[in-house]
Formats: C-alpha cells, structure tokens, sequence
C-alpha cells in the first residue's frame, strides 16, 4: 500500500514531472481504497492535486474486459478524452508501468489479461505522448507476461549473442562520426539495444530464426539539415553494406 505509490512518484520525478503531479502519484490509489474523499484531498492538497487523482481514480474504474474484442483505438482515443489535463495520463502509464514490473505476484490469468490490455491500450498512448522509454519498457514486460517461455529463450539468446559484441555501439558510433567528418559532415549520433519485443515482432513478421535476425542495435543520426540526411546516407553507404 506504499511501496507502490511511493515508485509510481519516483518514476514520475525521473521523467521530471510537477510538484503536484508527484503529490497525485503518492496518492492515487487513496480515493478508491479508503474512505478519504476528493473533496478532502482538495481541502489539504489544492484543487490541481485533487484534480488530477480524481481523473487516474475514474481512469482505473475503467474494466477492460476481451480487450481484443474491441477497438483498442476507440478505447485509446476514450481514455485520453477522459483524461482533461494530460499528467493524469502519465499518472496512469507510471502507474501501470510499476503493476507491469511486479507482475509476478499476480496469478497466470491475470498477468496474461493484463499484459493484453496494456500492450493495445496503454503502451500506444505511450508513444503517442512521446514517452518512448516507457513504451518499449511496456511492450518487452507485456511479451515477458503473455510468453513467458518464449522470452526467457530469447533473452538468453540475446545475451549471448551480444556478449561477444560488447562494445559494438560505441564501435559503430565512433566509426560514423569519424567517417561523416571525413566528409565534412557533423551529427548526433544515438545508438541502442533492440529490445526482445521489437527483436521478437521482427522474427514472427518476416518468419526468421534467432540466427537469421541482423538489426539487434539501433541507430539514429540526427542533422540540421535534410540534405545533410542524403549526404550521410551516401557515407554509409560506402562504410557498410546496405
């Protein structure tokens, strides 16, 4: 009963949110498992804190049931109509991320359900409101809860396989940068780890072994320029095989 607030305010300090946004998040469960009131929350905490647990209180009651027999659109466009300031659904994505992390606790058919509806409900929103951290963190724990097998297999695989490429990013970074320079070229380049998911959906879609996936790392160079965009992809061209 305070582990869980306490994390879910800790995830939204990380993504840099508001005083009263952390104050929501401490208290969000509170309305719907205690006798303590809305009205009450706005007497001691100010109306914005009420507001915004009001809204991730409504957000909760929300019963999704057979997730996939519905338009999860429909269902996505209702929760961010309800939600009337946009931190209540933050709130709520911080909230579902930490019940996603604990999951175990849960029993199977519960994880599975819950998996379900947050990866056609909750993880979209995620990325429609630019929290791509949150997002690709939602997806791998949804494959981890609805293929538990199938995840274990290939986390082990993926471990594996980049052990033996440890510096890999940093590698491909330096060569890039110091091959655009060459050309007069300057970037910002980001390099990541695929996540399982994303390695997974990429397997199922286009029927490979673990053995015939390429694209485990992911890179973006980032230009002033669109031009600059064409330039450098000439560089890479020559630097690697396309």
């Amino acid at each position: 009963y305070i582990c869980h607030p306490i994390s879910v305010a800790q995830l939204l300090v990380e993504l840099g949110m508001d005083s009263e946004s952390v104050a929501a998040a401490l208290m969000h469960d509170v309305a719907e498992d205690t006798p303590v009131t809305i009205d009450e929350i706005r007497q001691k905490f100010g109306s914005e804190v009420a507001l915004l647990v009001d809204g991730v209180t409504k957000l909760t009651q929300i019963k999704f049931s057979n997730v996939e027999d519905r338009k999860a659109e429909n269902l996505r466009k209702m929760l961010l109509a309800m939600s009337q300031d946009v931190r209540v659904m933050i709130i709520k994505l911080c909230d579902r991320l930490h019940n996603m992390r604990t999951g175990d606790a849960w029993p199977e058919q519960k994880r599975r359900d819950k998996a379900l509806e947050t990866m056609e409900v909750y993880a979209p929103i995620a990325h429609r409101l630019g929290l791509n951290v949150t997002f690709r963190e939602l997806q791998d724990l949804c494959f981890k809860h609805m293929h538990p097998w199938r995840y274990t297999v290939l986390s082990k695989a993926t471990s594996k396989a980049r052990a033996r490429r440890k510096d890999l990013i940093k590698k491909v970074q330096e060569e890039v940068k110091h091959a655009l320079k060459d050309q007069g070229l300057q970037a910002t380049v980001f390099g990541r780890e695929k996540t399982l998911f994303s390695i997974y959906s990429k397997m199922v879609e286009k029927h490979l072994t673990f053995a015939q996936v390429t694209d485990m790392y992911g890179f973006r160079l980032i230009f002033n320029t669109l031009m600059e965009c064409y330039s450098a992809l000439g560089v890479l061209h020559q630097l690697y095989k396309p």
